[in-house]
């Protein structure tokens, strides 16, 4: 059996069910927060949920060999760490677009009023998935003001991997698909906590 095989088996058996009821609870809030913010109805499917060492990342996200757009915001308070959502950067364009009313397609690249509707709308969802973890664990994390990046998705998980070199670093990876105005978004909301702070998590909501 490899490594990646032992982790989705414990994954499966021990942590899935905690890990998808985050994925739930935290896509209602999203697709409410975001249907009232474009004045229109947002649905948010999360296919699945995966927990995985962060050097597995490559292996499960769904970008690998694109260019990407992404949000990213650090964590302090109760769980420390970083979380990001990322999408093909054709896709980043669509959904600015449809946040500013506008056709997909029609933008070619990103202002400051699309980088500020793709912050907003993120920062929703990156909410969302925090307040969803602290309903269940009770442990409340402060994000920082959010910075958006856009590069080629290799070269930023490989930076990723050095910046957090450690074997006791994991990603929880959300899949995401946006649907808005009949529009499928497809995003990866990655969420990587220390050590501890995951460690902390599990235990609160009952997953050793």
């Amino acid at each position: 059996m490899t490594e990646k095989e032992s982790l989705k088996i414990s994954l499966s058996i021990l942590q899935i069910d905690a890990l998808k009821e985050v994925g739930s609870i935290g896509t209602a809030h999203a697709a409410t927060a975001l249907s009232d913010l474009t004045g229109t109805k947002v649905n948010i499917k999360v296919p699945h949920v995966e927990l995985c060492r962060i050097t597995q990342i490559p292996e499960l996200s769904d970008f690998h060999g694109k260019e990407i757009t992404g949000i990213r915001t650090l964590l302090k308070g109760g769980m420390n760490g970083e979380i990001s959502m990322i999408m093909e950067s054709t896709k980043a364009l669509n959904l600015a677009a449809l946040l500013l009313k506008k056709e997909p397609g029609t933008i070619k690249m990103l202002g400051t009023m699309e980088i500020s509707a793709l912050k907003e709308a993120v920062n929703i969802m990156i909410g969302s998935y925090l307040m969803a973890v602290t309903r269940l664990s009770g442990i409340l994390s402060m994000p920082s003001v959010p910075e958006l990046f856009q590069e080629d998705f290799d070269s930023h998980i490989n930076a990723l991997i050095e910046k957090n070199n450690t074997h006791n670093r994991y990603a929880i990876i959300i899949h995401t698909i946006v649907i808005l105005h009949k529009t499928n978004i497809d995003g990866n909301l990655i969420l990587i906590p220390e050590a501890e702070s995951l460690e902390r998590i599990l235990d609160s909501i009952g997953v050793k």
